[in-house]
C-alpha cells in the first residue's frame, strides 16, 4: 500500500491511495479516501504501508501534532517503507527574508498561508528538525535535498 497524505489535487493513480479532508467524488475509494492524516489508525494497521508521501501537509498541522502524526505514520510503514516529506524550512525562509529575497507578503504567506479557505499553516520546522524527528523514531534518512524553499527528504524504516 502507497499512501499520498493531504494530497488536495495531486491524486496520484499508480497504486496510491490518496487522503485529504476535502471530499472528492471524481475518483473512487480505492484512489481517494477523505480523512483525517494526523493519524492514520482509521485507514490501516502497523507494519502496512510501503510508501507515504507527505508533501507540504506537516505545516499544516498544530505544532504538538507533528511529531506524533510523524510516530503514527513511521508506524505503519512495514519494514524498508519509506517516508517522503516536502516542508517549508522556516530557516531558510528567514534567511531569504533577512537578505532582501522575500518579500513580506511572500515571507508571511510561506510561514502562515494565505490565510483563506482551508490555507492556514499551524507549524513551522526547518531541515534539522524535521531530520532529528525522523532518525530519533529509528528511519534512515536517504535523500535531503532543496527546491527553493521548501525541503524534501526520504527516509527508510529498517527492521525493528
Amino acid at each position: 500500500m502507497k499512501l499520498n497524505l493531504g494530497c488536495g489535487a495531486d491524486v496520484r493513480q499508480q497504486g496510491y491511495i490518496n487522503i485529504d479532508l476535502k471530499p472528492n467524488q471524481q475518483h473512487s475509494p480505492e484512489v481517494y479516501r477523505q480523512g483525517d492524516a494526523r493519524s492514520l489508525d482509521w485507514l490501516c494497521e502497523n507494519q502496512t504501508v510501503e510508501e507515504i508521501l507527505a508533501m507540504h501537509v506537516l505545516n499544516y498541522m498544530p505544532v504538538a501534532q507533528v511529531p506524533l502524526s510523524l510516530k503514527n505514520w513511521i508506524d505503519k510503514l512495514c519494514n524498508n517503507g519509506v517516508l517522503k516529506v516536502s516542508v517549508p524550512d522556516v530557516n531558510a525562509l528567514a534567511k531569504m527574508f533577512a537578505n532582501d529575497q522575500l518579500s513580506t507578503r511572500e515571507f508571511v504567506t510561506s510561514v502562515f498561508g494565505t490565510q483563506q479557505d482551508e490555507d492556514i499553516c499551524r507549524s513551522a520546522m526547518d531541515a534539522t528538525l524535521l531530520i532529528k524527528i525522523l532518525e530519533e523514531y529509528g528511519l534512515i534518512v536517504k535523500t535531503k535535498r532543496y527546491d527553493g524553499i521548501m525541503f524534501y527528504v526520504e527516509a527508510e524504516k529498517v527492521s525493528e
